[in-house]
């Protein structure tokens, strides 16, 4: 961060135990990972209402929906990302609604009930194999 001027811009938080109040504050959530099992963070920021920038990898792509809720870039390549962050940075008409957007979509499909059934299907599917 030192190396590149961007410790006056970036805060590295570790482990948090608030972490609502931060998402809270945020404009945008940016997590430009390489490995994702499920995108439990993009899910717990787009219940905040927050646009989401993420890498078009496995797990993230199952949680947003690219140019609806946020956006999708390649892995490892940070023009496009600057260039994503920015969009939205800029226009805050359409950060608002990729907001709106990711919240509806973990009210439908990631609640605590919905998450649960699906577990208990696979579950049931399992056992009557047996």
């Amino acid at each position: 961060m030192k190396r590149h001027g961007l410790s006056k811009n970036v805060i590295m938080l570790g482990h948090r135990e608030d972490i609502p109040q931060i998402l809270s504050s945020i404009d945008l959530f940016v997590l430009p990972t390489l490995q994702e099992a499920l995108g439990t963070s993009f899910i717990e920021a787009m219940a905040m209402g927050k646009p989401v920038i993420g890498s078009n990898i496995d797990g993230v792509r199952e949680v947003i929906d690219n140019g609806l809720n946020g956006y999708l870039v390649p892995p490892e390549a940070p023009v496009v990302l600057a260039e994503k962050i920015i969009d939205l940075l800029s226009n805050r008409g359409k950060a608002k609604e990729f907001g709106v957007h990711g919240r509806e979509k973990v009210e439908n499909k990631y609640t605590i009930e919905k998450m649960c059934n699906g577990m208990l299907e696979v579950y049931l599917k399992h056992l009557k194999k047996l």
